[in-house]
């Protein structure tokens, strides 16, 4: 009886141990709403007194975070087209806002402002000025840390600086969502460092799919120069690589197509060098995603289509994912009868970026006797799949 409740009990051990060890975050991807919020806008204004000061000072943060938000949107090569921001009226672009570190003085006002913006007074501003935008933020993106020094590449590295880096800057996600993976036995199995050299996309994506992330990139860096390991002791020197040779390699998922992107680095001698190295980095990732999301602001292209119907109910679900989609300008109704739909939108990016953008929603646009018609994947519609 003792060696059976000891072997049950070593038995419940180990499973809670392996459930333990298999575990992975969470995730939760990022909103619209959050990709339109401006955080930490550093205010200070004087006035005649400590209200006008304030109002002041809200008013400059709210323009400062509305530059701070087009250029997150657009691609830095497109930074001398953005609108002048400085004569528009504040009230149509700004949801709403909320102050941290106040400070207040007779005739002074000093704080930090969060500003949420509306979107598609944002989208329509940038739509008007003729730049191409980012209208909706990363699904999450599995973040594969590597280091290479004398020709060997290591992938898991435990405690290293570099890993540390993009630990931190996972904690503050933007426009492109980080997702760091635990780096334990499960993880060195699934991608191991021959697998990542070769670019293995299969070994990838069920790496990617452990963390429920389809989207997987490496990234590599190869410090030159400068005497401090990729450590992170008390002991290790003071200064750092001089300079870093950092390559962003996509390897699965839509970015998987996008060739290895390979730069150089010489941080400042003021700065870290590890964390500057992965801020560099996570720049130019932003920028990969912008390209692959950008929604083209000049070409506008009317699709029509047949949606069947099961019921009124699976119509209203269909056009809620309709109006969100960033693409989409206008839905219209051209018929409408007990099983199905007749409709046309029009698109910017015309009808295959209409085509991906319904994918990632889970439909597909087929034809049909010369005819298009939006159909869920994998089946007919159905109201209680949506």
């Amino acid at each position: 009886m003792r060696q059976r409740a000891g072997a049950e009990l070593r038995g419940a051990v180990l499973a809670l141990a392996a459930l333990l060890l298999g575990a992975v975050p969470a995730l939760r991807a990022a909103t619209a709403a959050e990709l339109f919020r401006v955080t930490g806008v550093p205010v200070d204004a004087a006035a005649e007194d400590a209200v006008a000061a304030r109002e002041q000072a809200i008013a400059e943060g709210e323009r400062e975070g509305l530059r701070r938000l087009l250029r997150r949107l657009t691609l830095p090569a497109d930074a001398s087209r953005l609108p002048d921001v400085g004569g528009l009226a504040l009230a149509r672009f700004v949801r709403s806002f909320d102050i941290e570190d106040e400070r207040v003085a007779p005739r002074r006002y000093v704080a930090r402002l969060n500003v949420n913006y509306v979107p598609d007074a944002v989208r329509d501003l940038l739509g008007q000025s003729g730049v191409d935008f980012l209208a909706e933020p990363s699904p999450p993106i599995l973040v594969v840390p590597a280091v290479r020094e004398g020709g060997r590449l290591e992938p898991w590295r435990e405690g290293g600086a570099w890993r540390q880096a993009w630990g931190e800057l996972a904690q503050d996600p933007l426009m492109v969502q980080l997702v760091l993976p635990l780096g334990d036995l499960a993880d060195m199995t699934s991608l191991d460092a021959a697998a990542l050299e070769a670019g293995d996309e299969a070994a990838a994506a069920a790496l990617g799919e452990r963390y429920g992330a389809q989207e997987v990139v490496a990234v590599i860096a190869e410090p030159v120069g400068g005497a401090a390991p990729d450590a992170a002791s008390a002991d290790a020197p003071a200064a750092g690589p001089q300079l870093f040779r950092l390559t962003l390699q996509p390897l699965a998922g839509e970015i998987a197509g996008s060739p290895p992107l390979s730069f150089e680095l010489r941080p400042e001698p003021t700065a870290e060098p590890w964390p500057a190295a992965a801020q560099a980095a996570l720049g130019r990732l932003e920028d990969l995603w912008k390209q692959s999301r950008l929604v083209p602001a000049a070409h506008t292209e009317a699709v029509s289509f047949e949606v069947p119907l099961a019921d009124l109910g699976t119509w209203v679900l269909i056009r809620r994912q309709l109006d969100t989609l960033p693409e989409v300008r206008e839905v219209r109704v051209d018929s409408f009868a007990r099983d199905r739909v007749e409709v046309t939108v029009a698109v910017a990016g015309g009808l295959e970026r209409l085509r991906q953008s319904l994918k990632r929603r889970g439909f597909v646009l087929s034809a049909e006797n010369d005819q298009w018609r939006l159909l869920p994947v994998g089946g007919p519609l159905d109201r209680r799949g949506y």
